[in-house]
């Protein structure tokens, strides 16, 4: 525990006598990581010291313990008369922390943005937002179950180590927040109990939703986040020199960025995407960076409504916006050259190079192992896809004829999901376009691009 948060993790072992000491984390840690996975240690209290012997093959540690000043501190607080008590999935809340803390201020002269803003309504609908004056993160999502309204601050710091518990192994993936008197707060997941204050101020916490620019923009944009992410990352190299100053354009059919070093040169990525309007924007290039790295690896809406206006970013697969307020810029961009839209770029079109039929009974026989028509139809799942002429299959539907002695199966195409440009929907009773499945861990999503592949 610190003076911020505590944690309580249980941890399997034999026990022959109590120990109840206070030892230096960070010494005790640096210790365990030199003894090997699986190897036994042994932790013994001296009698009447505060001393903590550490016991492995080979080497004998001992570490002085402290008094505890104040007792509290590494002690969970009791709640017996919660106000509140939140349950959610581990998933969602894994994913939504890195997606917000980022934004909140590190300056301690502004002590109410040092944290994140949680409000919880009695129907489960949830937000949790950071700003720092300068650019602000706000992720919408949804909780199990609220036994009362919830509108808290909880230190973005503290949040930050949430992730190490909801990293434990664990068959249920359930979390419970608990809401006390006097700020207390309360999580536990996996049988570890993370505690911490909440702070006052929740009333006074700047309005969100209010900051974020409303109306039509004037240019928009949708890229996948990893092209804009290569993008950002070589901008970034040459907007050091200019308060890392970057000039976002708004073009017909491309989104362009661009910075320029007087001892460097200068850099012009430009990406073909879906866009429309016209305008420029200069922004703080690391800020950028560092929010589109916690998004969603999908498609990504860059919209801007005024060079003195806010640029937001909102990703297709979740309910979440980013901006950032614009810079004082100097620069004078060049206009981007237009540039052809690739394949992967443009979404589901169809690749020229891959015939609408193949004959080919090697082909038939890997293609027919990914058999997946019953599982997209029910399941929304496929089998792991087979690569053809560098694009992603699976077969869907299979014909065989005694007479002719024919085998004949047909393939849908499939995309990544982080690379498919387009409406997504899992609707069964849809055409398969556009449809997102499943494999394992990945996902994908189902083109219009048909193949064909015959043996005889």
């Amino acid at each position: 525990a610190n003076r911020n948060a505590g944690l309580m993790v249980p941890v399997g072992a034999k026990v022959e006598a109590p120990i109840d000491i206070l030892a230096p984390a960070l010494v005790l840690a640096d210790l365990l990581k030199t003894v090997e996975r699986g190897v036994p240690v042994t932790l013994r209290n001296l009698d009447k010291t505060r001393k903590l012997v550490i016991e492995r093959p080979g080497a004998t540690s001992t570490l002085l313990g402290a008094s505890e000043e104040p007792a509290t501190w590494h002690t969970p607080p009791q709640i017996p008369d919660p106000e509140a008590v939140v349950t959610l999935d581990g998933e969602t809340l894994r994913e939504i922390i890195p997606q917000v803390t980022f934004a909140a201020a590190t300056d301690v002269a502004r002590p109410l943005l040092l944290t994140a803003h949680l409000t919880v309504a009695p129907d489960g609908a949830a937000a949790l937002g950071a700003a720092d004056g300068f650019h602000l993160a706000l992720r919408e999502f949804a909780v199990r179950s609220a036994t009362a309204p919830v509108d808290k601050l909880l230190l973005a710091a503290a949040l930050k180590e949430l992730p190490f518990v909801l990293g434990l192994d664990s068959d249920d993936d359930t979390v419970t927040l608990t809401f006390g008197a006097n700020d207390r707060l309360l999580v536990q997941y996996a049988g570890a109990t993370f505690w911490t204050q909440t702070q006052p101020g929740a009333d006074k916490y700047p309005d969100l939703r209010s900051v974020i620019p409303s109306g039509e923009p004037l240019g928009q944009a949708h890229v996948s986040q990893p092209s804009v992410l290569r993008a950002l990352r070589a901008v970034e190299v040459y907007a050091r020199e200019s308060a890392n100053g970057a000039v976002l354009q708004f073009r017909p059919g491309l989104l362009a960025l661009y910075a320029q070093s007087a001892e460097v040169g200068d850099t012009h990525p430009v990406l073909a995407c879906e866009a429309d309007g016209q305008g420029e924007v200069t922004g703080d290039v690391r800020r950028f960076k560092t929010a589109v790295q916690v998004m969603p690896r999908g498609d990504l809406r860059f919209e801007m409504f005024g060079p003195q206006k806010a640029v937001t970013i909102r990703p297709a697969s979740a309910p979440f916006i980013y901006a950032l307020m614009p810079m004082a810029g100097t620069v004078k961009a060049p206009e981007p050259e237009p540039v052809q839209m690739g394949l992967l770029e443009a979404g589901p079109a169809e690749a020229e190079d891959i015939p609408d039929t193949v004959v080919d009974a090697d082909l038939l026989q890997l293609a027919e192992a990914t058999y997946s028509g019953d599982k997209i139809a029910s399941e929304g799942r496929i089998k792991k896809p087979f690569k053809y002429k560098g694009a992603l299959f699976v077969c869907t539907g299979t014909v065989g004829s005694q007479e002719s002695g024919t085998r004949e199966v047909q393939c849908i195409r499939v995309l990544p999901r982080a690379e498919y440009r387009g409406e997504v929907h899992t609707d069964s009773r849809k055409v398969y376009a556009g449809r997102l499945v499943t494999q394992g861990k990945n996902k994908y999503v189902l083109t219009n691009q048909v193949l064909t592949i015959r043996a005889v």
